[in-house]
């Protein structure tokens, strides 16, 4: 009788499992976008390539910080040059460090009125550049246990917005197991969950990548439960992780040219591995001497780890949004937006490839 019980009880898991599995998406009915996360607006060829080659519908434009010093809160510009005219633009504010350290004391509605300020100046001279702009999205990355006051600062803005303007947010792994995220995401027409970078290695002999298919199974899996549309977050980006000599993180850059780090004279390679058979590369240098290296400054024993992502690692993350992702899906957004000057991401080309699940040798699967 036990056994007949277990059978039968794996039995109803299996049938639940396939009753209640969503609809693969096909690949080209997926809407592409990708975040442009620079201190100039992208080149009219960049987001060209992304048009073209990716058919991409929207750019996430960074297009602000909110900073808070000395008990007041200001607002500062990150991006110089036009804005991109010939795509959907939603402008992005995040916050500093200095404000994520005091949010427990700033009060929501001078905060909403701060980012709405920000945008407000930010959309007129968007009009006037007769740029697109259909949205605002905030990249607070909110502790978890703040959500609460998060929700209250989205009930603010949205007050003051355009009317028909999108308000959407960025969405931490970890908020997944909070209760209070389903009011907050009540606030918001959508929002876009990183599925990537959700735990540094504060220790240099730690092995995580900024992405894992596992774990982007994992969460969208989560975000596809709560039913609110979103945007599924993938990298495409390198970071850099500075160790000092006892192995403890020290600072991340995800700005630094691979190719620099590998021809300089005073790193020593000293670990070269793949997380696995499709993921990213992790390459260790330790500093031979005191030096400096695209700006950076490291002290002799110290250790750089450049974690590398693939077209594939992009691919097999894609494929498994388009498989899980369900109807709440509006489509994949990319970080970060490749640049012909931007070395720390992969390629239009690899990106294409990636998100139209072809392999090297231009098959698809």
């Amino acid at each position: 009788m036990v056994c007949l019980a277990v059978v039968l009880m794996a039995a109803a898991v299996l049938i639940w499992k396939v009753l209640h599995r969503p609809r693969p998406w096909p690949i080209d009915q997926v809407p592409i976008a990708f975040w442009a996360w620079r201190t100039r607006a992208p080149e009219e060829k960049d987001v060209r390539q992304a048009v073209m080659r990716n058919q991409a519908r929207a750019l996430f434009l960074h297009a602000g910080q909110i900073d808070y010093q000395d008990g007041a809160l200001t607002n500062i510009p990150a991006v110089v040059g036009p804005l991109p005219d010939k795509i959907d633009l939603h402008l992005v504010y995040n916050a500093t460090r200095d404000l994520r350290a005091n949010l427990e004391c700033i009060d929501e509605n001078d905060l909403a009125d701060q980012i709405r300020d920000a945008f407000q100046r930010d959309y007129q001279r968007g009009s006037a550049e007769h740029a697109h702009i259909v949205g605002i999205q905030l990249d607070i990355d909110v502790p978890t246990r703040l959500l609460g006051r998060y929700e209250r600062v989205l009930k603010a803005l949205r007050m003051g917005l355009p009317p028909g303007l999108k308000l959407s947010i960025t969405g931490l792994p970890t908020w997944m197991r909070s209760s209070q995220l389903r009011s907050t995401l009540t606030q918001v027409d959508f929002w876009t969950p990183q599925f990537y970078g959700a735990t540094l290695p504060g220790r240099v002999d730690q092995l995580i990548p900024i992405s894992n298919p596992d774990d982007v199974e994992r969460f969208i899996n989560s975000a596809r439960a709560l039913g609110k549309p979103f945007y599924a977050g993938l990298a495409a980006y390198s970071w850099v992780l500075h160790y000092d000599q006892a192995g403890r993180l020290i600072k991340v850059r995800g700005n630094m040219d691979p190719e620099v780090i590998r021809l300089d004279p005073n790193l020593e390679l000293i670990d070269r591995r793949q997380f696995d058979s499709t993921s990213e590369w992790r390459y260790a240098y330790r500093a031979r001497a005191d030096g400096v290296t695209e700006g950076l400054a490291m002290r002799a024993g110290e250790v750089l780890v450049l974690d590398v992502p693939t077209a594939e690692s992009l691919r097999q993350s894609a494929r498994t949004v388009r498989q899980w992702a369900g109807e709440s899906l509006l489509g994949i957004c990319v970080f970060r937006l490749p640049a012909t000057d931007d070395p720390a991401t992969l390629t239009s080309a690899e990106v294409a490839a990636a998100l139209a699940d072809q392999d090297s040798l231009g098959g698809t699967k």
